[in-house]
C-alpha cells in the first residue's frame, strides 16, 4: 500500500484567492449569512457563491474537498458543534490541465431552535491528491451566520438574540436591546467593542459601508459582568445625522461580545 503524506498549509490570500505550491481556490474566505436551522441551504443557489478550484499546469488535478474544526479562534465566532453539516457536491473533483471547476457547498443545520442567532466558523480544506506520495492542501476559513431571531435561547457558551439589528427610520432614537447569554456554569466579564480597522474586512457584509464615525451608534464599552445560566438585556441606540447624503447608502457596525476567557459572539447593526 503506498503512502501518502499530507502537507497542509495555511492560506496566503492574493486577490480573494488562496494558493500554496501549485494549489490555488477562491475565494480565500468568505461570510455566509441568514443561514435558515432545519433547511437545506445551497450556498450557490441562495448566493451565487461556490468554490472555484484552479489548475494552471499541464497534468490533471485532483482535488478533494472537506471540513475541519479552525485550530485558532477567530474574534465574534465559534467553531461550529458538528462538521457533519457541512458537505460538499461533489466531495472530489477532476480538473482537466489549464482548466478551473467547482465545489458547491451544502449547509444542513439541524431544525432546532438553539441554533438560530449563531455565529461559526469552519476551515474547507482544499486537497490536491495529484502529486504523488505528496497531496498538498490549502485552508479557506468560512464564516456562517445563521438566521436573527429574538426570544429564543440560544446555543454556546457566550450567546446573543438577536445577532442582527435593523433600523429603517435614521430617525428611530429609542434604544434597543439585544439579551446576552451566559450559558456556562460559571460568571463571566464581559465587554462589546468593534473590531479594529486593520480586520475589518473580516466582518463587513457585502454592499454594506462601514460607519465614518463611532459616535453614530451608542452602547456600552464599560465591562460588566453575567453569573452563570443568566442573561442580561444590553441597549443600542442609533445615533446617525439624519441626512438625506447618508440615507443613500448602507451602514453596518459589527460588535463583537467577549469574555475574559476570550469566548466570543457578534451582534451586526445595520441601517
Amino acid at each position: 500500500m503506498k503512502t501518502i503524506y499530507l502537507l497542509i498549509l495555511f492560506l496566503s490570500v492574493f486577490a480573494g484567492k488562496a494558493m500554496a505550491f501549485g494549489v490555488k481556490a477562491s475565494p480565500g474566505a468568505f461570510i455566509i449569512h441568514n443561514v435558515n436551522p432545519g433547511s437545506i441551504y445551497d450556498v450557490y443557489g441562495e448566493t451565487g457563491l461556490r468554490i472555484t478550484l484552479y489548475n494552471d499546469s499541464s497534468v490533471e488535478y485532483i482535488y478533494a474537498l472537506s471540513v475541519e474544526q479552525p485550530t485558532g479562534p477567530l474574534r465574534g465566532y465559534q467553531p461550529i458543534p458538528d462538521t457533519k453539516w457541512i458537505e460538499f457536491e461533489p466531495d472530489i473533483v477532476d480538473v482537466s490541465a489549464g482548466k478551473q471547476d467547482y465545489g458547491y457547498m451544502i449547509i444542513n443545520i439541524p431544525d432546532e431552535e438553539r441554533y438560530y442567532n449563531q455565529s461559526w466558523v469552519v476551515n474547507v480544506i482544499v486537497t490536491n491528491y495529484t502529486g504523488g506520495s505528496l497531496a498538498v492542501a490549502i485552508k479557506i476559513r468560512v464564516q456562517i451566520e445563521t438566521k436573527s431571531k429574538g426570544g429564543n435561547d440560544p446555543n454556546g457558551i457566550i450567546a446573543v438574540s438577536p445577532n442582527v439589528m435593523s433600523y429603517t427610520n435614521y430617525r428611530d432614537r429609542k434604544p434597543r436591546l439585544v439579551r446576552i447569554y451566559n450559558n456556562d456554569i460559571v460568571s463571566h466579564t464581559y465587554r462589546v467593542s468593534v473590531p479594529v480597522d486593520k480586520e475589518i474586512w473580516k466582518y463587513q457584509t457585502h454592499g454594506y459601508n462601514q460607519l465614518l464615525t463611532a459616535t453614530w451608534l451608542k452602547y456600552d464599552q464599560e465591562a460588566f459582568i453575567i453569573k452563570a445560566g443568566e442573561s442580561v438585556d444590553y441597549p443600542i441606540q442609533l445615533m446617525i445625522p439624519d441626512r438625506i447624503k447618508y440615507k443613500k447608502r448602507k451602514w453596518e457596525e459589527v460588535l463583537i461580545v467577549e469574555t475574559e476567557d476570550g469566548q466570543s459572539s457578534l451582534i451586526r447593526v445595520r441601517f
